[in-house]
């Protein structure tokens, strides 16, 4: 690892998902959106908590249950504090759970596209032959691992597979299957250099794209 570019790439869902269901006050089938504030009600040391969304159309509210019933010294105080702060990294880990959200709504409409920020952990001007990115994702809503790296990277699915197949792009630890499985936080990938030494263009486009 001494010899290597060290990167985290942080993903995170650029468009939190609407919910689909019955809206009392049109009386019909509509999206519900995130307000991005939690309600929470303390009664006895029990706990309940709700994501806030509202109708889209005519602003009715309605709660998503978040926490029920749980006695309060059994949930961490800094997520307590996020509650009550309407603290958006929560806020969009609630918004983005879709088995949470599957057991409320009809239907989601979930965006595809996600946002994605470099940082680079370990960059000097010495020659490098590996670059090792570590992957920081969201427990739910993680994209495929290999859709992610084909739009990061701007290669068609084909090409990214020649780059796997050839062994320019790796998983460590490899597992099988794991490129047409979700990302997983904390995987890490490795780009081997060294095997491009005949391809200058494209180790360089590699490198930019990835750092």
């Amino acid at each position: 690892m001494r010899d290597a570019h060290l990167v985290l790439w942080r993903v995170s869902p650029a468009d939190i998902p609407e919910i689909w269901r019955h809206c009392p006050g049109c009386s019909f089938d509509r999206p519900f959106v995130c307000s991005g504030k939690f309600r929470c009600n303390l009664q006895k040391k029990r706990l309940d908590v709700w994501l806030i969304y509202r109708c889209r159309d005519c602003g009715r509210r309605w709660n998503l249950p978040v926490l029920e019933r749980r006695h309060v010294k059994s949930v961490d105080k800094a997520l307590l504090e996020a509650f009550a702060a309407d603290c958006p990294r929560q806020v969009q880990n609630y918004a983005c759970d879709r088995e949470l959200l599957r057991r409320h709504a009809k239907r989601l409409e979930v965006g595809r596209e996600m946002r994605l920020e470099k940082i680079q952990l370990r960059a000097d001007q010495s020659p490098r032959w590996t670059t090792v990115v570590t992957l920081s994702v969201p427990p739910t809503n993680a994209p495929r691992l290999d859709r992610l790296f084909a739009r990061a990277l701007c290669l068609s699915r084909k090409r990214l597979q020649f780059l796997i197949d050839a062994g320019i792009l790796s998983l460590r630890p490899e597992r099988p299957r794991s490129w047409r499985r979700p990302a997983g936080d904390g995987q890490r990938v490795a780009l081997d250099l060294a095997r491009l030494q005949n391809a200058p263009d494209l180790r360089d486009w590699l490198l930019q794209k990835l750092l």
